[in-house]
């Protein structure tokens, strides 16, 4: 009987405390509902600009292609 009620003492005091010290369990909740969106967001955009950039890298090793196959054809038509 003293434990149940030392118990439940102490886990009254604990809520009190932790309430009046500005916790809420719902805010936490939705903090973390909050954060775990925003990752969510975050990877999904990372993902896109990855995207992008892989794409970008194609039309710059195009471009690279095209500069050095220019270069080659000028210095074939100096020497030619």
């Amino acid at each position: 009987g003293i434990t149940v009620i030392v118990l439940v003492s102490v886990w009254l005091g604990t809520s009190y405390s932790l309430q009046k010290s500005g916790y809420h369990p719902q805010r936490a909740k939705q903090t973390y509902q909050q954060i775990e969106s925003d990752l969510e967001q975050l990877s999904g955009d990372l993902a896109e600009i990855r995207s992008q950039l892989d794409d970008t890298e194609t039309a710059f090793q195009d471009l690279e292609f095209l500069r050095y196959a220019r270069q080659n054809r000028t210095s074939k038509e100096k020497t030619g």
